[in-house]
Order: C-alpha cells, then sequence, then structure tokens
C-alpha cells in the first residue's frame, strides 16, 4: 500500500492508496476502531517523541475508510510515524457443504476456503428448527494472517471469540424433518499482519 502525505491548514491528511487485488479486497485499515472484537490493534500516528497524536477521519461514500488527520507541530525536527498492525479482506471465494442436522459430536469437518482451513467441530439442534455449526477458523496458526469471519447462504447469528474475534458458531434455521442441510459458505474474511509503518518528517508535509 502508498501513503500519500499532504498539510492542509495545519494538519496532516493522509490517503491510503492499494492496487486492485485480483483474489481479494480491502475492507479496513483499521482507522477508527481495532478490525476484530476484543482486539486492541488499530492504526495509529505517533510524534517523534512516541506520543499518540489525535486522529480524525471525513468518511468517504466507498469501502474502505482509506483518509485520515492528524495536527501538526511547527517545531523544529518534527516527525511522525503512521502504523497499521493489520488489515482486513474479504476474498472472492465459497465452499458448499453438506452438514447433519441432528446434534453429532466431534464431527470435524474440514475443507479450505480462500486457501484458510475451517473445521466443523459439531453440529447441535438447539430446537426443532434452529441447527448450531461450531467452527474451529484455526485462528492462531498462522503468524502473518488469520481467517476470523465467515458467512453463509441464508439469514444467520454468529458468537465471537472474546480473545481472537474468530467466529465460534453460527446458527441458522433448519427444516425440522431434515436430516442434513446443504450450506454455501461465504465472503471469508480474514486479518493480514503487518505492521506497516510509514515515516514524515514535517518538512515533507507541504500543501
Amino acid at each position: 500500500m502508498t501513503a500519500i502525505a499532504d498539510r492542509v491548514d495545519g494538519r496532516a491528511r493522509i490517503s491510503l492508496i492499494s492496487p486492485p487485488q485480483t483474489g481479494f479486497r480491502i475492507d479496513n485499515y483499521g482507522m477508527e476502531a481495532p478490525i476484530r472484537h476484543g482486539s486492541d490493534e488499530q492504526l495509529r500516528v505517533k510524534d517523534e517523541s512516541g506520543t499518540p497524536l489525535a486522529l480524525s477521519f471525513v468518511r468517504g461514500m466507498g469501502a474502505p475508510q482509506s483518509e485520515l488527520y492528524f495536527p501538526l507541530n511547527d517545531r523544529t525536527g518534527a516527525a511522525y510515524t503512521m502504523s497499521i498492525p493489520e488489515i482486513s479482506v474479504t476474498y472472492r471465494d465459497e465452499v458448499t457443504v453438506k452438514l447433519p442436522t441432528v446434534t453429532t459430536e466431534g464431527l470435524n469437518k474440514t475443507f479450505e476456503i480462500a486457501g484458510y482451513p475451517v473445521t466443523i467441530t459439531k453440529t447441535e439442534r438447539v430446537k426443532p428448527c434452529s441447527l448450531r455449526i461450531y467452527t474451529d477458523l484455526h485462528a492462531e496458526e498462522r503468524p502473518d494472517r488469520m481467517l476470523y469471519n465467515l458467512d453463509v447462504d441464508r439469514s444467520s447469528m454468529a458468537k465471537l471469540n472474546e480473545r481472537t474475534g474468530a467466529v465460534e458458531y453460527m446458527e441458522f434455521e433448519v427444516d425440522p424433518d431434515a436430516k442434513s442441510v446443504t450450506v454455501t459458505f461465504t465472503r471469508p474474511t480474514a486479518v493480514l499482519r503487518g505492521p506497516w509503518a510509514f515515516t514524515w518528517s514535517g518538512s515533507e508535509i507541504q500543501p
């Protein structure tokens, strides 16, 4: 990615630009809040003394949010470092899986989506018309990236892990008489980990 800096009325304006990717799109740079539930990793800017600077944003029409502002100081030796610890991306992939709609402990059915393994560890018939599927997204197996979310081809709800932010289980309606259901998993979403760092001196940020 590229970060372009210019000066606007005593503030730095930073515009993030990333070239289009064939396999995924960038959803979030972690500007206004951490990307994952329970995380404190997000974009930050510090001055040369290591003091965090207040950031402001002008929300655009499209995603991701890619423009931010921070105050500039005209003192000699002023410098600014922006750190992006991780970004969120959504892949253009989907996988269809047949699952039992009865409670099945130790199912451990594994498939791959967008290059990430996903294991359905068990299914649970929580109500006559409701199935819960427990997922292991192998969130902590790779240091450079982590799958943390999936959609399915139907209305559903999900429970997230408080520590990793990854989906722990999903729940959706099924036919009360069905013994199995075919589910298409879509929109696999992952964090790619940096950090990416950009540094400017005060003199480099000009109108």
